[in-house]
């Protein structure tokens, strides 16, 4: 199985539609405490590929992929 060791997630901030950050940290912590789950993320090890799968379906991840190839850049997951 291939996995990557432990390590530190930076802060990346994102500014919502208003123009505003977003505050990711209480943001996750509010809807896990009013009950709502993670998405799933599959087999130990396939977290990545998960993620990136959910990604590539949302519209918005659409919308930024084609804006990121306009400017003749990559997204990725």
């Amino acid at each position: 199985m291939n996995t990557t060791e432990p390590r530190e997630l930076m802060l990346i901030w994102v500014i919502d539609t208003d123009n505003k950050p977003v505050e990711w940290n209480y943001t996750v912590k509010s809807r896990i405490a009013a009950g709502e789950s993670l998405p799933p993320l599959g087999k130990s090890g396939r977290a990545g590929g998960a993620i990136g799968t959910y990604l590539r379906r949302q519209k918005i991840w659409q919308i930024l992929k084609a804006e990121a190839k306009q400017e003749r850049e990559v997204l990725t997951p």
